[in-house]
């Protein structure tokens, strides 16, 4: 079945290209997005192939564009509306790209998705990596306090992706049903489609104070040898079809192309120690992004060092003390410094 397309058309290339990057990072819309700056080039598209959905601003809504076989038009407007374009629905650009996207979705009109749903808008979901190119610098245990405080105001997601992440002793975790199930069921060609992943997630997730959390790999090399595409269509799977609206992703550095996990996160917090070794391990890492051309990754990283702490408890006990303890002080400081954009 031919997939839709979403299109949008306006004038301001830093804005499109902000707007196309933001939802092909975010998988937010089950649809092929495409971005224009200029009239001519949508219409020299449309004829290879059609646009089902259109975000347009006025002053490029054409005679020629208003003939596309568009199943839903909506424009982008800036305050100023012609007056031969009132009869089509609008929305304003000066906000969140997740409320445009919204907004513009609740007037689709077109065919019902690959799995027989109407397509509509999924709320925007978070996805905050945390990743340190340095060993011991306290990265699971701020990660489980930020998903933990996270909990408290949204539907929250763990998942940890290390080879070695302790969470038989850490979480009292003892299921059956770990991350390499997930891994296994996002490798295959048709889970997305057949809704495997979906029912696997629903059965493998477990619940701890205000969080849920994935069990992580029970075998290390279960890790090692998974593919950054079967974690990628994983996050993508959990982006369109769970509840959740922020999932806190604790990548290790035995992550196949790390780089391509870490390019799907909306933001990469990074915590380091400032000692001379520590920092010349990340001086390599931000070398590294530079020679890969990976500036956007780099751009994208928030450094923190988080305070030092040996927590005692196991299970809920332990989220609950890292969230009453000096870590969560520093987790609350930090996303009062850096709220989420949702």
């Amino acid at each position: 079945m031919r997939k839709e397309v979403f299109a949008v058309c306006d004038p301001d290339k830093e804005y499109t290209a902000a707007f196309l990057n933001y939802l092909t990072r975010r998988n937010v819309i089950p649809m092929e997005t495409v971005a224009f700056t200029e009239s001519t080039a949508l219409l020299r598209y449309a004829k290879e192939k059609p646009v089902d959905m259109l975000l347009i601003h006025p002053g490029l809504l054409t005679r020629e564009v208003k003939e596309l076989p568009a199943a839903s038009v909506v424009l982008l407007t800036e305050g100023n509306i012609p007056p031969d374009t009132v009869d089509y629905p609008m929305v304003s650009k000066y906000q969140r790209c997740s409320e445009v996207i919204r907004q513009a979705m609740a007037q689709w009109k077109g065919a019902a998705g690959t799995d027989g749903r109407s397509i509509a808008v999924k709320r925007s979901m978070e996805i905050l990596g945390v990743f340190s190119p340095v060993g011991r610098s306290g990265k699971t245990l701020f990660a489980l306090t930020l998903a933990q405080i996270l909990g408290r105001s949204m539907p929250a997601l763990y998942v940890n992706f290390e080879s070695y992440s302790g969470f038989s002793a850490l979480m009292e975790e003892n299921g059956e049903s770990c991350l390499s199930d997930l891994l296994y069921y996002s490798g295959q060609e048709s889970a997305l489609g057949n809704g495997s992943l979906m029912r696997c997630l629903a059965g493998t997730v477990r619940k701890a104070g205000r969080i849920d959390y994935i069990p992580p790999v029970k075998l290390p090399w279960d890790m090692r040898e998974a593919l950054s595409d079967e974690i990628l269509n994983l996050l993508d799977a959990v982006a369109l079809e769970s509840g959740y609206e922020v999932l806190v992703a604790d990548i290790g550095n035995e992550v196949e192309n790390v780089l391509h996990v870490l390019e799907r996160c909306s933001r990469v917090i990074m915590p380091v120690f400032r000692d001379r070794i520590s920092l010349a391990k990340t001086a390599q890492f931000e070398k590294a992004l530079k020679d890969w051309g990976a500036e956007d990754v780099l751009n994208n990283i928030v450094q923190i060092r988080p305070p030092e702490m040996i927590p005692t408890g196991s299970g809920t006990a332990l989220l609950e003390q890292l969230e009453s303890g000096s870590m969560g002080a520093y987790v609350r400081q930090f996303l009062k410094k850096h709220p989420l954009s949702l």
